[in-house]
């Protein structure tokens, strides 16, 4: 396993949260974290941007590191 999927199953493990609830709350986190970096609003369109690229790059680093 990549040390990426062992920090993973160690903050699951810590938080005693499913995989999927802390893929929500981390993409909440950099939704809002985006939004007050770039002092937007959540409804422009960078904040959700920021989320599906973060989304998209956690898969691909998923697939490389397997």
């Amino acid at each position: 396993m990549s040390v990426f999927q062992d920090a993973k199953l160690v903050l699951v493990q810590a938080t005693d949260l499913s995989k999927d609830a802390l893929h929500v709350y981390v993409g909440l986190g950099v939704m809002l974290l985006v939004a007050i970096l770039l002092r937007r609003p959540l409804r422009d369109w960078r904040p959700p941007a920021a989320v599906a690229l973060a989304a998209v790059a956690g898969e691909i680093w998923d697939v490389l590191g397997s």
